[in-house]
């Protein structure tokens, strides 16, 4: 079965030129034998993201190869971090149906799935794609925080985003920056959650780095000032320019 999946591949990836199909030749050869070593050679050859040839013709047949790779090596943590970090350089919707099926799963307990999951949440995140934003952001409410820390990090991601979908993220983010945020008792001034309050030293910073990223607003960091911000900017045509992306000076 392998066998044919790797001819498949290869003639698919005839279009990309010699260097190309060799890779994926050479990943589904790896695939077949089940040499992580051998594997382990083609990832370091996939193009860094923004480089020559990371969206050739090659990507969509490399990523069907590393899907199944996924598979193949699925007792392999490392390895399987490694493929899914070469899936999030290759930007094809092949590349991201292989990482939905792992950023997007429900109630994953065991703790490696976890990290492996927090992994291909951020490399996710770099696709940009409005219809992610609802799917990913659903994955914020894990009790993982693991995951929930990778969830709220991969919005950072969108911060070269159109402005409509930076407000979209930013709103989301606002929103749940409320729910995680854990008040505090009016009796005693202590907090009401021990837990919540753990989580929120876990997730905060995350979060708060995806709305410096997304509003470019990098000098906010506390709540308050937060709240102070897009209460004054979410409806200001301003702030969500694509124009004025990157030299934002809005109201604070």
């Amino acid at each position: 079965m392998l066998a044919i999946w790797g001819l498949a591949l290869a003639s698919q990836a005839a279009a990309a030129g010699e260097e190309g199909t060799g890779l994926v030749e050479k990943a589904a050869a790896a695939n077949k034998a089940k040499d992580a070593h051998a594997l382990k050679a083609v990832l370091a050859n996939v193009p860094a993201e923004g480089a020559a040839g990371a969206n050739t013709a090659l990507s969509g047949p490399l990523a069907v190869s590393l899907a199944q790779s996924l598979r193949v090596f699925k007792s392999d943590r490392d390895l399987r971090m490694e493929i899914v970090d070469a899936l999030g350089k290759l930007r094809t919707k092949r590349a991201k149906s292989a990482l939905k099926r792992i950023a997007l799963r429900r109630k994953v307990k065991d703790p490696q799935e976890q990290e492996l999951q927090a992994r291909a949440l951020l490399a996710l995140g770099k696709f940009q794609e409005p219809g992610l934003i609802e799917g990913i952001g659903k994955q914020a409410k894990t009790r993982s925080l693991v995951v929930a820390t990778a969830d709220y990090r991969c919005f950072a991601s969108y911060e070269g985003a159109s402005g409509r979908v930076r407000k979209r993220v930013a709103e989301f983010l606002m929103k749940r920056m409320e729910l995680e945020y854990p008040a505090y008792s009016n009796s005693n001034g202590k907090w009401i959650s021990a837990e919540k309050r753990q989580r929120w030293r876990a997730v905060s910073s995350a979060i708060v780095r995806s709305l410096q990223a997304v509003t470019g607003q990098e000098t906010i960091n506390d709540i308050g000032t937060w709240r102070e911000w897009w209460r004054e900017n979410k409806a200001s045509r301003r702030a969500w320019s694509d124009k004025n992306r990157g030299t934002r000076d809005e109201k604070r």
